[in-house]
């Protein structure tokens, strides 16, 4: 039995000051990267989407951040942000008559410099399904399936428990004809190709065929 699932990873790659505006406290968010995927005996193993945003460390009040924009402010340290913050608007100036910016409180980031595994798994994931991807198809050009005279696939499991593979036909009501080994053909070549597995000789009037689906 295959257990198929999928979980979301949430990190955190930074924080930084800004004004919720769900709770209007001005202090710290944190921006975080989720990572939803198909997961398979609880591993990750096919990526669904990312999404970026901030979480007010007071209310817990997501804000979506475009992935780009945040890549950028992780690169810079810097994530400014076009968004009301009414509060900070009426702060009051300090004692030099200086009221305070927000490019100076609120776009720098403290980015977190130890990521966890799960952060790590999400930067190589694209490296290592391009590396299945590359072993696949080397396989697939090295070791290509085995197929009949004909060009039919053959099923290896059913031709190593009924026998050979043959071409046959199949005219609606059975197996009306094969062709053997040798090149000789048995019985008539009309219908729908099959591939049949039985050891020669055979007697198409006495043999029970086991075929291709």
């Amino acid at each position: 039995m295959v257990l198929v699932g999928w979980r979301m990873w949430s990190h955190i790659l930074g924080i930084k000051i800004d004004e919720c505006l769900k709770c209007g406290t001005i202090g710290q968010h944190y921006l975080v990267r989720r990572s939803y995927w198909i997961s398979i005996f609880f591993c990750p193993v096919i990526l669904l989407r990312l999404k970026h945003g901030m979480i007010c460390s007071t209310c817990a009040e997501w804000t979506g951040i475009p992935m780009l924009q945040m890549i950028r402010g992780t690169t810079s340290g810097r994530l400014p942000l076009n968004r009301p913050r009414p509060r900070f608007a009426t702060a009051e100036p300090d004692q030099f008559g200086m009221r305070p910016t927000v490019a100076d409180v609120m776009d720098p980031i403290k980015l977190n410099t130890t990521p966890r595994p799960s952060a790590v798994y999400v930067r190589v994931w694209p490296a290592l399904a391009a590396l299945v991807v590359v072993a696949l198809i080397t396989v697939s050009v090295l070791f290509p399936a085995p197929k009949t005279p004909g060009g039919q696939t053959i099923d290896t499991s059913l031709q190593s428990k009924y026998g050979q593979a043959h071409d046959c036909w199949d005219d609606g009501t059975g197996i009306v004809g094969c062709k053997m080994h040798n090149g000789t053909l048995m019985g008539t070549q009309a219908g729908t190709e099959k591939v049949c597995y039985f050891n020669e000789p055979l007697s198409l009037t006495t043999a029970k065929l086991e075929c291709d689906k």
